[in-house]
């Protein structure tokens, strides 16, 4: 009798270890799925333009600092005062070789390093030369931590979760030989 219960009893340790294993496994590649990309710190700039003459274009610069390698993706203004409240403002951002605008914007990855923001005006047919404005905008970039691009999953995510998930189904498939050779044998 106590033969049959060690029998038992291992065999239930080891369906636990195998379900275990494998839930395990899933949970960590679905964490390491929902985590890869990180939003990085967004880059804001601000330009201010005086003595525009009506229907005058103009081009002004700044320069931003990206820490860290990551995609842009989105340009957004968060205050226009002045002549820009109601102007026509495009941006342009460049790193290096690598730049995207405002009109027909595209996500765009990015190295770390200076970002060179442009920002272009075309005054108003009604504007005085002694009016000025102020231009806030705002970058938003997402930065992908080491992650596979067709699962998202970050790669030491993945190979945990797989490794867990191969032990989980060893396991189990163990546990299910050791019955099949016990209930040929005739043992509970």
């Amino acid at each position: 009798m106590s033969s049959t219960s060690t029998h038992v009893r291992r065999g239930a340790l080891t369906w636990a270890a195998a379900m275990l294993a494998v839930l395990a496994g899933a949970l960590l590649l679905a964490v390491g799925a929902a985590t890869t990309s990180r939003a990085v710190e967004p880059v804001e700039f601000t330009l201010v333009f005086d003595d525009l003459s009506p229907g005058e274009t103009r081009t002004e610069s700044a320069v931003a600092t990206l820490e860290r390698d990551a995609t842009l993706t989105s340009i957004a203004w968060v205050e226009r005062t002045g002549l820009l409240a109601d102007g026509s403002l495009d941006v342009t951002v460049c790193r290096d070789d690598v730049c995207t605008a405002l009109a027909g914007f595209v996500e765009t990855p990015m190295s770390a390093g200076a970002l060179d923001v442009s920002v272009t005006v075309v005054a108003a047919a009604d504007v005085s030369p002694d009016d000025d404005g102020t231009a806030l905008g705002r970058l938003t970039f997402v930065a992908d931590d080491d992650g596979l691009a067709p699962t998202g999953a970050s790669l030491a995510a993945f190979v945990w979760g797989v490794a867990l998930l191969a032990t989980g189904a060893l396991l189990a498939g163990v546990a299910a030989a050791r019955g099949r050779a016990r209930a040929s044998e005739g043992t509970p």
